[in-house]
């Protein structure tokens, strides 16, 4: 290990510092090309139109701290087939969608706790352009 010639080290070094880059870069790349898919082909099920959408990441609250999920949570404007308009949020896995909440027929939380509260908190951090004007 300590034989390496200093070229060997540097781009170590480089590695090492471009790993959370890496990890950001991974995290983009799946909500544009896997789970956007999803969430057009709910739309696409449900007879939605999407106008614009926000994803964030989705933390459950376990023993007073907040863990990080292996989902991403979608909150959705759309407008169905007579027009009127809804936001509709969603938690989204490589798998495919795993809930639909705050619409008539689906829970109006992620997932609550015996008192009520919600187990589940969003830290929005990406979004589509807004949606143009009528």
């Amino acid at each position: 290990m300590r034989n390496l010639p200093v070229i060997a080290w540097v781009f170590l070094g480089l590695l090492v510092l471009s790993a959370p880059l890496l990890g950001y870069g991974v995290h983009v790349a799946l909500i544009k090309y896997c789970y956007l898919g999803s969430v057009r082909r709910l739309c696409r099920q449900q007879q939605w139109e999407l106008l614009a959408w926000r994803a964030g990441y989705c933390f459950e609250e376990s023993n007073g701290r907040r863990v990080k999920t292996e989902y991403t949570a979608f909150a959705l404007d759309c407008r169905n087939s007579r027009g009127e308009r809804k936001v509709v949020c969603l938690l989204v896995s490589v798998l495919g969608v795993k809930a639909v909440f705050g619409l008539p027929g689906f829970p109006t939380e992620a997932a609550t706790d015996p008192e009520g509260n919600s187990r589940y908190s969003f830290l929005w951090e990406r979004s589509s352009a807004p949606p143009p004007a009528a």
